[in-house]
């Protein structure tokens, strides 16, 4: 007779396309694929990228609206369910794990994850942001192990906030699977990515601060000045509005656009001629990584952090200094001349077999 596997369980705030939420879901359906019994928390159903989950993890609604007060219904569950392990990912959602978990429910292994760097939300966010992080710094020296997703994010949340030497380790997200390749194979929504004469730049991403839009805007616009281009930027947010009137000022609407929010950005990021990432910081840009996956050459500042570890310092692909329009615009030219060849062996540790596999032994387990 063959002996059951432990249930894993996985919470996050909704799944509606973040990039934390993304890996979180392929990360579920690897260790469903493996045999074991998975539940994926949200704390209301509805979001767009549900249907990513497979057949084999279970969907649960907590039916709160927010996570202040998810830690009832989550203790609830783990008290019901009594998962061998909860993976949690996004400050709030760690938060209120923790405060479930932190009374009588500690034979449940408890893994929160970390995706950003600690001390740029502290210096971008507000009152309610710091007193966020104090508590995630609580919750995360209590913690079973905490799983950062960069070096630099592990470095970063040590020293932010005090953890001890050993508790965070790191382990790349899950972004690469055989969904994303075969996305990667389908036609492109946008009609300029069926015309290959002019090359296509793409952004993907939230229209945010942190992205840096307009720093990438203003490259394009040099970069234009000396060749035929076309810069296309999906994603949506508040920042739209100030990106049109940019555009705009640079006389630049034929050539740039803003089509919004891809359902499969993979098949557009095949077919471009350069990927560029132009953040001012990140925790493990999985957009990079998806387009070397999808074999398209890449860009990137050197934020911290994640793309120099992706890139190899610069070997995989140019990488210049944040905020930089003219070293930018160089390094999209250059590659545009010259582009590094894409080598798909060395995204390994980012495929999500390996990186469950990395899970798996963070709490003791194996295949």
């Amino acid at each position: 007779m063959t002996e059951s596997k432990p249930k894993l369980s996985f919470i996050v705030p909704s799944l509606t396309g973040g990039g934390a939420e993304r890996s979180m879901a392929n990360l579920a359906n690897e260790l469903g694929d493996f045999g074991f019994p998975v539940d994926f928390l949200v704390l209301q159903k509805g979001g767009e990228f549900e249907k990513l989950l497979n057949d084999k993890v279970r969907l649960i609604s907590l039916n709160v609206s927010r996570a202040l007060t998810a830690p009832g219904p989550i203790g609830q569950y783990l008290d019901q369910e009594t998962p061998y392990a909860i993976f949690s990912a996004l400050e709030h959602m760690n938060v209120a794990v923790y405060r479930a978990w932190r009374g009588n429910r500690k034979k449940t292994k408890f893994v929160p994850t970390i995706r950003n760097h600690i001390s740029r939300e502290s210096e971008t966010g507000g009152l309610l942001k710091k007193i966020e992080l104090k508590w995630a710094g609580i919750a995360y020296r209590k913690a079973t192990q905490v799983v950062a997703v960069s070096e630099g994010v592990a470095r970063d949340a040590e020293t932010t906030l005090g953890l001890p030497s050993g508790l965070v380790k790191v382990i790349y997200n899950p972004v690469i699977n055989q969904n994303l390749l075969d996305l990667a194979q389908q036609k492109p929504q946008h009609s300029w990515l069926l015309q290959k004469e002019i090359p296509v730049i793409l952004g993907v991403g939230r229209l945010n601060p942190q992205k840096d839009w307009p720093t990438l805007i203003k490259a394009c616009v040099l970069v234009r000045a000396t060749r035929p281009i076309r810069l296309l930027i999906l994603g949506e947010g508040d920042l739209r509005g100030e990106l049109e009137k940019q555009i705009a000022e640079a006389n630049a609407g034929d050539w740039i656009n803003l089509p919004g929010f891809c359902q499969n950005p993979f098949a557009e990021m095949a077919n471009c001629t350069l990927f560029v990432l132009s953040s001012q910081f990140e925790g493990l840009p999985g957009v990079l990584i998806q387009a070397l996956a999808c074999g398209c050459p890449v860009v990137s500042t050197d934020c911290p952090s994640g793309p120099s570890e992706i890139l190899q310092g610069g070997r995989l692909g140019r990488l210049v200094s944040v905020g930089d329009e003219k070293a930018l615009a160089e390094a999209i030219l250059s590659t545009l001349n010259s582009p590094f060849p894409v080598e798909k062996e060395v995204l390994m540790p980012f495929e999500s077999k390996f990186s469950a596999k990395r899970y798996l032994e963070v709490i003791g387990l194996s295949v």
